[in-house]
């Protein structure tokens, strides 16, 4: 109805070719409603709308002639074909009124505005109105999607139903009743359903009935878009320092996801929250956690991570062992470069920082975030990470790193731990790690020397593969012992305090008796006493004058405080013969309230000279106050004998005495370690002679117990038991107890 020309103005001008032409272009990004204005000569003005949505549409469409283009045919349909007024009739064309031009029917276009569609005259009931077979995989999510008008005629709008059937019956999609007087676009995905690999047949369904039920049906499409992946990284192993256990945060890598994407983590234990990308864990123990993601197509991924407890180097030493300060704070034989080159390295948060060859793989740190150091391999051997550490003499230092071996698709290489503290490197271990993922090497119980309070770290690439590409991370090198001794009054420089003895405090000859002085003739002047001073020389020790009444007598007793769990040491110097009468022998124990724990004797020790006894790594079961005792144990004709240092505590340290106990006080050789499914246990330097093996949890309790011969090797399969820390020991005849910790992956 316009006079003369018409100007055309549109609003908004957002993602517009032009605003003021007849046909512009729209692409705006977003969901936009545009407005024209028109007006003829005599200004004249009428406005319209349209609204541009942007909705998922299928990618990969699976289906033929979806938009009718090629006319009737790729489908199958209860109706028949007509192209005229007949009701429960169907019609492929460009206008609803080619298939009636009963008044009733509109002149309704394709959605595009041209082509075909199919335009379908209804009827009373149900039925299939279209229908095809394709090809699905399972595991797949797939998208349905059509145009639909459903009142091409003034009738009613019948409600569509959307089925799939993949051979076990049909299943509902679901179902719309459109919206009157316009195409819509509806779309249904099949999020939720385990689908057969093979053929599907889709249908849409004519579910009611509906008065003048005249309708039309355009540009079907099934697919998907599906290409969303997640992953996480197999295992993260979090480390046990000093009973202290740290978070992680997790981070899943997302590719392929149309849209925002939503999470779901399972399960809730011990999460910061299940709905977040990124949240923190602290379950306390190990727990598979497993992430849902779902982005905005209704496609789904999941992935999961093992979360593991491990226990790892208290009071670490390593500066920067994370490299979250990047290249600083130790030195390689590599080159720092950050490009594919053989022989360097490159502190970076992805693997694919140092190199994009195809080889390599998109490698992040042990715990998702962070740096690592990236190794681009080389030929042969070298120091690949070295770093100085403090050292305390007499302490038992554990060494553990993150290993990923194969960062690009070649080989493993072995690495070497190495310690070298001046007389040439010692080597801890070695480690080719796990293909595929990041796994923690950890290499227990090396006790610095005697005099040793530095030494240099070193990890050493120990042979040559193809392709030697590897990443390490979470370098760490420390000890869980203190010196700090838990017994009052040691070397009785405080005279007659902080002990109990079941003998009466007297300093002159006279037997079943004790002193505590600075030499042995302070409590004894008799000509068959020597002349000895506690092993600094000059200090107080404590001096007794017994007999062969005292055996089993207490000699010394002292109560201490002991936590379940940990391990003890308790060490003594002793002089077994102040009067040249024979060589006394003492026992130690541990009474804990309910049992006695014999520790063993001093039995070993040589006549005239101070001896120093140690009994390591005794389990602690209780918590609260537990009573260490020395006891005479033999009965020689004279037994006078010295005691000074007492000592009880982690990793006791030696003092400067003028002999050692000798190093066969420790014959108990126990690997590998950390073990998986078997220890070996080699007790060559123990007598012939049968020795009981166990194998305890650092509660004390006995796990396993088996009778073998000394001097010889076993092996113990004890892959059944769970993760965690054990003593394994050895007892001999004598009562003589000898045990080493290991660990169970």
């Amino acid at each position: 109805d316009a006079v003369g020309p018409l100007t055309y103005s549109w609003a908004p001008a957002t993602g517009l070719s032009a605003t003021n032409i007849e046909d512009p272009i729209a692409t705006p990004g977003m969901n936009t409603t545009y407005t024209l204005t028109v007006s003829d000569s005599l200004g004249c003005t009428a406005t319209a709308s349209v609204a541009v949505n942007y909705v998922p549409c299928p990618c990969n469409d699976l289906i033929f002639n979806g938009s009718f283009e090629e006319g009737d045919t790729g489908f199958t349909t209860a109706l028949n074909p007509n192209c005229s007024c007949q009701s429960g009739t169907y019609c492929i064309a460009p206008n609803a009124r080619d298939k009636c031009t009963n008044s009733q029917w509109k002149s309704v276009f394709a959605p595009s505005g041209i082509g075909n569609f199919l335009v379908v005259d209804g009827f009373s009931g149900t039925g299939t109105i279209w229908e095809q077979v394709v090809s699905v995989t399972a595991g797949d999510v797939y998208e349905f999607c059509f145009d639909y008008y459903p009142d091409i005629s003034s009738g009613g709008t019948p409600q569509l139903l959307v089925e799939i059937d993949d051979g076990s019956g049909p299943v509902a999609l679901g179902t719309t009743s459109g919206i009157p007087n316009n195409w819509q676009k509806y779309c249904f995905n099949t999020g939720g359903l385990s689908l057969s690999t093979g053929p599907a047949t889709l249908r849409i369904v004519q579910a009611n009935s509906v008065v003048f039920n005249d309708y039309g049906i355009d540009n079907i499409q099934f697919g998907t878009c599906c290409e969303l992946e997640v992953d996480l990284p197999d295992t993260i192993q979090v480390c046990i320092i000093d009973d202290l256990i740290t978070p992680v945060q997790f981070h899943p890598d997302v590719t392929g996801a149309i849209g925002p994407v939503t999470y779901s983590w399972t399960p809730t234990t011990g999460l910061s929250a299940t709905n977040v990308e990124d949240p923190t864990a602290f379950p306390g123990v190990n727990t598979t956690y497993t992430v849902t993601v779902t982005d905005s197509l209704g496609c789904m991924a999941t992935d999961s991570v093992f979360l593991e407890y491990v226990i790892c180097p208290c009071n670490n030493q390593v500066e920067n062992g994370d490299f979250e300060s990047g290249n600083t704070a130790f030195t390689s034989g590599l080159s720092l470069n950050c490009t594919c080159q053989s022989g360097t390295y490159c502190i970076a948060p992805n693997a694919r920082d140092k190199c994009t060859n195809s080889q390599w793989k998109s490698i992040y740190p042990p715990t998702g975030t962070g740096n690592l150091l990236v190794v681009d391999g080389f030929s042969g051997t070298g120091t690949v990470w070295e770093q100085t550490v403090s050292l305390v003499p007499g302490f038992t230092y554990d060494f553990c790193f993150d290993y990923y071996p194969d960062i690009s698709s070649g080989g493993t290489p072995q690495l070497s731990v190495e310690i070298d503290y001046g007389g040439g490197p010692v080597t801890l271990g070695t480690t080719a790690g796990t293909a595929g993922s990041w796994t923690k090497a950890c290499f227990f119980g090396w006790t610095a020397p005697p005099g040793v309070t530095s030494g240099m770290l070193r990890i050493v690439q120990g042979n040559n593969v193809s392709l030697n590409d590897y990443g390490i991370d979470n370098i760490q090198f420390g000890s869980c012992c203190s010196s700090a001794n838990l017994l009052e009054n040691p070397g009785f420089e405080a005279g007659n305090t902080g002990f109990l003895s079941s003998l009466p405090f007297n300093c002159t000859c006279q037997g079943a008796s004790y002193c505590v002085a600075p030499n042995a003739r302070d409590k004894c002047t008799n000509s068959l006493w020597e002349s000895i001073t506690a092993p600094d020389g000059s200090s107080n020790f404590l001096i007794v004058d017994g007999t062969f009444s005292t055996i089993n007598f207490i000699v010394w007793q002292q109560d201490v405080n002991v936590s379940p769990g940990e391990l003890y040491d308790f060490c003594f110097d002793f002089y077994p013969d102040l009067s040249g009468g024979g060589v006394v022998e003492l026992a130690a124990e541990i009474f804990d309230g309910t049992t006695t724990h014999q520790l063993g004797t001093t039995a070993g020790c040589a006549a005239d000279a101070w001896c120093q006894v140690c009994f390591n790594d005794w389990p602690a079961t209780v918590n609260g106050v537990v009573t260490i005792r020395l006891l005479q144990n033999n009965d020689p004709q004279y037994a006078d004998f010295g005691i000074d240092n007492v000592a009880f505590g982690n990793c006791l340290t030696t003092t400067d005495i003028s002999e050692v106990r000798p190093p066969e006080i420790f014959p108990l050789e126990v690997y590998p370690n950390p073990f998986t499914e078997e220890l070996t246990v080699s007790l060559q330097s123990l007598p012939l002679q049968d020795i009981k093996l166990t194998v305890s949890d650092l509660w004390g309790r006995e796990l396993t117990r088996q009778l073998v011969s000394g001097g010889s090797t076993h092996t113990l399969a004890v892959g059944q038991l769970p993760a965690g820390v054990y003593l394994v020991a050895a007892t001999d005849r004598d009562g003589r107890i000898w045990r080493s910790r290991v660990v169970k992956q």
